[in-house]
C-alpha cells in the first residue's frame, strides 16, 4: 500500500517520503537565505559594491528527488534528480539548461559490490573534499574552491564506479566522453572527455581525501582541440573535539578546472587564468588551513586562510601584475534544530585571480532550513 506524507510534521525522516514495498522516493532540498554586502576593487580596471538581499548564502538553494528500489540479494536501483533555485526570485538557478542542473543519475548498487551510476554528477573533488575544510564548497568567497576550483565540479554524462566502504576507505572513479560543465558555465565544450578519481578515509576522529581530476581535448588558442586539464588535492581533518584542523594542498596544471569565473568576471576585467580555459605551462600551488571550534551546545566558530600561488608572469591590461591568491574567512554557525541553523561570515580576498592588488570583500548573515 503506497503512503504518502502530506505534512512534514507526519515524516518520521528526512524529506516528504513515497513508499511501497521496497521502494521509496524522497523530496528533499535546502531553502537558505539572508542578507549580504560584498565589494571589489581592481586596480585600473573599477570598483564595485551591492547590498541586500542574497539566496544560498551558506549552501546553494535546491530542491531534489532521491529513489531506491529493493531488487533482492543486496542490490538496489537508485536515482538522484536534483535542481537549483533562486529564492528571492523563484527562477530556476540556470535558466540555459534544463530542469535538473545539479545532479541527474540512475544507477545500481549493492552493500557487497559498490554502486555505478551513469548521468550527470559530480566530480569526486566535491563529494570528498567538501568535508575537509570549515566552510566545503559553500559560504561565497568563503568556499574551498576559490582556490581548489576542481572542488566545485559537475560532469554531464560521466559513467562513475565507487567501492563499497572496506575498512574506512571508499574509492571511486569516474569516466566521461561528453564533459561539458554545462551551457551557460565558464566551459560548456562537450567535445571534452573527463576522468574523475577519489580516495576516501573516514574513521574515528581523521577524514583523509585524494583526488585527481583530467580534462583532455580541450580547445586551445590554435582551435586544435588538443588541450588537457589536471587537477589533484590532497586533504585531512582530526577531530581533536575541542579544536577540529583541516588541512590541504593540491595544484592545478595547464589552466584551472573549474566551473566560475568569481565576481571579478562582472566588471569585464582580462582574468589572467580563466577557469575552464587550456593555458600551456600554467601551474597553480593550492593551499588550505582551517579550524572549526565548538561554542556552547549550538554553535561552531568556523576560520580558513587559503592560497593560490600560480606561475603566470605576464602583466594584465592597465599594467596590473601577477601575485600570489589569498583569502581569510572567519564565520559563526548556530544550530536552531538538526535542520535549521543561523549563520554569519566574512571573507578578505586579496589579489583575487591572481590580479596584484584586486581586493573583494563578503560579508553575510543568513538562515538556512534542510528538507
Amino acid at each position: 500500500m503506497q503512503k504518502l506524507c502530506v505534512s512534514m510534521a507526519l515524516c518520521t525522516a528526512s524529506g516528504l517520503a513515497f513508499a511501497q514495498a521496497g521502494t521509496s522516493v524522497t523530496l528533499y532540498g535546502t531553502v537558505d537565505g539572508g542578507v549580504q554586502y560584498q565589494s571589489i576593487k581592481i586596480p585600473n580596471v573599477g570598483s564595485q559594491s551591492r547590498t541586500g538581499a542574497h539566496s544560498g548564502g551558506q549552501t546553494g538553494d535546491r530542491w531534489g528527488l532521491r529513489g531506491s528500489e529493493d531488487l533482492g540479494d543486496g542490490w538496489r536501483a537508485l536515482f538522484t534528480l536534483e535542481a537549483g533555485y533562486t529564492l528571492q526570485t523563484g527562477q530556476h538557478a540556470d535558466t540555459q539548461r534544463t530542469a535538473f542542473n545539479r545532479q541527474a543519475f540512475l544507477g545500481l548498487g549493492s552493500k557487497d559490490w559498490g554502486t555505478l551510476t551513469l548521468g550527470r554528477q559530480y566530480g569526486q573533488g566535491f563529494l570528498y573534499f567538501s568535508g575537509i575544510g570549515p566552510f566545503g564548497n559553500g559560504f561565497g568567497l568563503g568556499s574551498q574552491s576559490v582556490a581548489f576550483g576542481s572542488s566545485l565540479v559537475r560532469y554531464d554524462g560521466m559513467a562513475k564506479y565507487e567501492t563499497p566502504n572496506i575498512g574506512g576507505f571508499t574509492g571511486a572513479i569516474g569516466y566521461s566522453n561528453e564533459a561539458g560543465f554545462g551551457a551557460g558555465t565558464a566551459w560548456d565544450d562537450t567535445s571534452a572527455t573527463a576522468l574523475a578519481i577519489g580516495l576516501r578515509y573516514a574513521g574515528g576522529p581523521l577524514s583523509a581525501i585524494a583526488t585527481f581530476d583530467r580534462l583532455a581535448r580541450v580547445q586551445t588558442p590554435a582551435n586544435d582541440g588538443t588541450g588537457t586539464l589536471k587537477a589533484w588535492i590532497v586533504g585531512a581533518a582530526y577531530d581533536f573535539e575541542i579544536l577540529k584542523l583541516s588541512l590541504a594542498y593540491g595544484q592545478d596544471i595547464d589552466g584551472r578546472i573549474a566551473a566560475g569565473n568569481t565576481l571579478l568576471g562582472s566588471l569585464g576585467a582580462a582574468l589572467p587564468a580563466p577557469n575552464g580555459r587550456y593555458l600551456e605551462g600554467f601551474k597553480a600551488h593550492n593551499y588550505l588551513v582551517g579550524a572549526t571550534v565548538p561554542v556552547g551546545r549550538a554553535g561552531k566558530l568556523l576560520g580558513a586562510w587559503s592560497a593560490s600561488d600560480s606561475n603566470l608572469d605576464v602583466p594584465a591590461p592597465g599594467g596590473n601584475g601577477i601575485a600570489t591568491q589569498h583569502g581569510f574567512s572567519l564565520g559563526y554557525t548556530y544550530e536552531l534544530s538538526k535542520r535549521t541553523n543561523l549563520y554569519a561570515i566574512g571573507t578578505y580576498l586579496r589579489n583575487a585571480a591572481y590580479i596584484d592588488d584586486a581586493r573583494s570583500q563578503e560579508y553575510r548573515v543568513g538562515l538556512l532550513h534542510r528538507f
